[in-house]
């Protein structure tokens, strides 16, 4: 097999690490070991991520897992990478249905929060990577390369809208704190009793974003 290699500036790095875009048996197999270790560190916690555990829920023996991800942290950044590409995939689709520039914030929104309602457990793999990023380097360069893309992508679409044009400086700390709203939110949600829908949580969410724009378009 070739080695891959990194596009520039797309999500394609995030699926190719985990399945080929043309999946083999093997690489199908890979995915059904990846969406049983989510399952796992969603509804056990991660300490009960195992060979055995995995192989239970994906029906096949620990050494046919071990063959394909040779330690835990394989799995577990595997399980990472998928998750997010899938949920960014979620929102490019919300994206590309939306012609108009100033509503594309809200449909960028709209699409996280419905990647969550679609995958519920996933929540606790973004978690996980928050913690693993402030102890170990390689989760840590994960995270940062998994935040760039998002933050990137708020840019592009805030950069676009009507008003006042900001500095890149100013898109840069915008779409950072953006994406550090949606995401709190999405943590909160998973974590807490917070007594409100994910529809409702995302409208929330939005308003926030529009507030932190008004405010930064005044400033």
């Amino acid at each position: 097999m070739k080695a891959k290699v990194k596009p520039k500036s797309t999500d394609a790095y995030l699926y190719q690490q985990v399945v080929p875009f043309k999946p083999s048996k093997g690489a199908i197999r890979k995915i059904e070991i990846v969406e049983a270790a989510i399952r796992v560190i969603a509804r056990e916690g991660v300490d009960r991520l195992t060979f055995e555990s995995v192989g239970k829920l994906s029906q096949m023996g620990k050494s046919h897992v071990a063959y394909h991800f040779p330690n835990r942290d394989e799995i577990v950044m595997a399980a990472i990478t998928y998750v997010y590409a899938i949920g960014q995939g979620t929102v490019v689709e919300h994206l590309n249905l939306e012609p108009n520039p100033d509503k594309k914030l809200k449909a960028y929104i709209r699409g996280a929060f419905e990647w969550i309602d679609a995958h519920p457990d996933h929540i606790a793999v973004m978690a996980l990577l928050l913690s693993l990023g402030s102890v170990t380097k390689g989760f840590r360069s994960r995270q940062s390369e998994i935040r760039s893309i998002g933050a990137k992508r708020i840019e592009a679409i805030v950069g676009g809208m009507k008003g006042p044009k900001h500095s890149a400086t100013e898109l840069k700390e915008i779409s950072e704190t953006i994406q550090a709203i949606i995401l709190g939110n999405i943590l909160y949600y998973g974590a807490s009793d917070m007594g409100v829908s994910l529809n409702e949580l995302g409208d929330r969410t939005y308003r926030m974003a529009l507030g932190l724009l008004k405010k930064r378009n005044r400033s």
